[in-house]
């Protein structure tokens, strides 16, 4: 064998070997990576507290104020006026 050929030689033995140190380098990454990930994967999701007051629009509240007052205005003259006809039925019964 010439000289060049061992050299050639030696230099491929020396690639053989850091290719073999970057794949055991790439396992040992890839081996913490599935064990972090397992971590974060088994944890329970965060709890999430929910602070919420309902607020209604001012003039959204007005509507229904009227609304509201409209509405018992109108079960107040409902019931007066069931009262004045059963009177009226019963002064009529009466004659």
């Amino acid at each position: 064998m010439d000289f060049l050929n061992k050299q050639l030689i030696a230099a491929v033995n020396r690639l053989r070997e850091e290719i073999a140190t970057l794949y055991k380098s790439i396992d040992s990454i890839r081996d913490e990576y599935k064990t972090q990930h397992e971590y974060y994967r088994n944890q329970p999701p965060p709890s999430v507290i929910v602070n919420s007051e309902l607020e209604i629009p001012e003039a959204t509240e007005r509507d229904h104020g009227r609304r509201d007052d409209r509405t018992h205005r109108q079960q107040v003259w409902l019931t007066a006026g069931k009262h004045k006809c059963k009177e009226y039925t019963h002064v009529r019964q009466l004659c």
